[in-house]
């Protein structure tokens, strides 16, 4: 009679693959040196690169805050505003031959008041010389 091949599972299996497989292989269990010196590195590396990222978002923050340019954009909207308004006198100026009374004319030159970007901020006004200038001139005050 012929004899069957071993298949996985039965009690011949067991015996030709303790056979043909040394023993260390059969019972090995757990990682090795170098898979845990590999693992070690690869989490030391991204970890070293995590700190990086993290260092140089905070400069990019540290410096956005020092350069302040949403307040330097509202100054300059606000010395843009100002300018038409400076213009609007001096066109009043051109046509009356004087310079208008106090502020208030000076507002009721446009048909709604003039707003100002940087909170707080408003225009002084001389009737003597028909020179406006703005209250807040610093960004840091925006």
């Amino acid at each position: 009679m012929l004899a069957l091949p071993a298949f996985p599972g039965s009690p011949e299996w067991d015996n030709v693959s303790a056979m043909i497989l040394p023993r260390r292989w059969t019972v090995a269990r757990g990682f090795g040196l170098i898979e845990v010196v590999l693992v070690l590195v690869v989490v030391a590396f991204a970890g070293f690169l995590l700190v990086r990222y993290l260092g140089s978002t905070a400069r990019t923050v540290e410096k956005i805050q020092e350069e302040r340019p949403i307040a330097n954009a509202r100054l300059l909207a606000d010395q843009s505003t100002l300018a038409t308004v400076r213009d609007t006198v001096r066109t009043y100026q051109a046509q009356n031959g004087q310079w208008p009374p106090d502020k208030a004319a000076v507002l009721a030159l446009f048909q709604s008041p003039p707003r100002f970007q940087c909170g707080g901020n408003d225009f002084e006004y001389d009737p003597t010389s028909g020179t406006v200038r703005l209250l807040i001139t610093d960004s840091a005050r925006c």
